[in-house]
């Protein structure tokens, strides 16, 4: 598990079962995930969402 300080990359590739997980709040989604998709929301690191990954999740 990383620390709070961790340094956050600026680009992650999403995989379906993440996206999906982090979307339902599900508690299989692993911290550091959790972690990269909340710095996302705060404008702090990039995702990239593949459209196989959308297309999956359709």
């Amino acid at each position: 598990m990383s620390s709070p300080s961790a340094k956050i990359e600026l680009l992650h590739v999403v995989d379906t079962h993440a996206l999906i997980w982090y979307l339902q709040g599900n508690p299989r989604l692993g911290p550091q995930a959790r972690a990269i998709f909340q710095a996302a929301e705060r404008g702090q690191t990039r995702i990239l969402i593949s459209a196989i990954v959308l297309a999956e999740m359709y």
